[in-house]
């Protein structure tokens, strides 16, 4: 029997926020939660679902190899990371690229492609918070301890910390966040992740006397972000009283505080349309 669009929405209405289901039926901007038995969603994974990722760190990015667990953990637990799509420089001619290979060994061998990459907030997010993936680098196949991550990281992007502070705050309010490259802001926000919503909120974090924005700025970002139909959120990270030192500390990110500041889209009334 065919459902009708009222018999869906009710599906959808009586999910609890921190739970929804696949299939997904969409309709512009509202879309229409089927549940399905065995899939539940979460935000991200928790330390005692017993996940374990190994990731490899190169340049910016960490790289999986496991199909099975990354497909868990994009479609069940927050929508993390990006399917792998080359990059890396092809093996020797007669080597063949075999993603079975050598499946129990870590760091992998050169011959086996990655199926996904995480950027750097996601991998210290799964590493720190949800202790689900381990680290090694990439260079030298050392496991990068708990410990160092956040010096590791500093040391390839400067403002690490602070944009972290802001990952952080708003992964805990069960955001999913994806880069806002493409819309020019920092991050993108969905309510529920990007194969069921639109994005809500282009996000861009001020760091007083660091990572400063002017007015002509902020007004072009929130013309781009009104053009996508998107708010743009400013995200304002104060770090008062944590060291330089204390920056290189793993949980150097909970000592700043972070205040938001929602700069609402102008909409045109339809009274006034011509």
């Amino acid at each position: 029997m065919k459902r009708t669009g009222k018999s869906r929405q009710r599906i959808y209405d009586q999910q609890p926020a921190s739970v929804y289901r696949l299939p997904i039926f969409k309709r512009g901007r509202k879309n229409d939660v089927l549940p399905q038995d065995g899939e539940k969603q979460a935000p991200y994974p928790t330390p005692d679902e017993g996940l374990q990722l190994q990731g490899l760190l190169i340049d910016t990015n960490v790289y999986l190899y496991d199909r099975a667990s990354y497909d868990f953990l994009r479609f069940l637990r927050g929508y993390f990371g990006e399917y792998y799509r080359g990059g890396f420089d092809n093996p020797e001619q007669g080597s063949p690229q075999r993603e079975c290979d050598d499946l129990e060994q870590f760091p992998p061998s050169p011959h086996r492609l990655p199926v996904a990459s995480l950027n750097l907030f996601e991998a210290y997010f799964l590493n720190f918070i949800c202790n689900s993936l381990e680290i090694w680098d990439g260079v030298s196949s050392i496991r990068i301890s708990r410990q160092n991550l956040m010096h590791t990281f500093t040391e390839r992007d400067s403002h690490f910390p602070y944009m972290f502070a802001v990952y952080a705050h708003l992964k805990r309010k069960r955001y999913t966040i994806k880069s806002g490259l493409k819309f020019g802001t920092d991050f993108v926000l969905y309510e529920y992740g990007p194969a069921v919503t639109h994005s809500l909120y282009a996000v861009h974090v001020l760091i007083p006397g660091i990572r400063d924005s002017g007015l002509a700025a902020i007004d072009a970002m929130q013309r781009a972000s009104n053009s996508v139909k998107k708010d743009l959120l400013l995200v304002r990270v104060n770090s008062e009283g944590v060291s330089d030192d204390e920056l290189m500390k793993p949980d150097c990110f909970a000592k700043m505080s972070v205040m938001e500041i929602i700069v609402r889209r102008r909409e045109r009334l339809t009274s006034q349309a011509t």
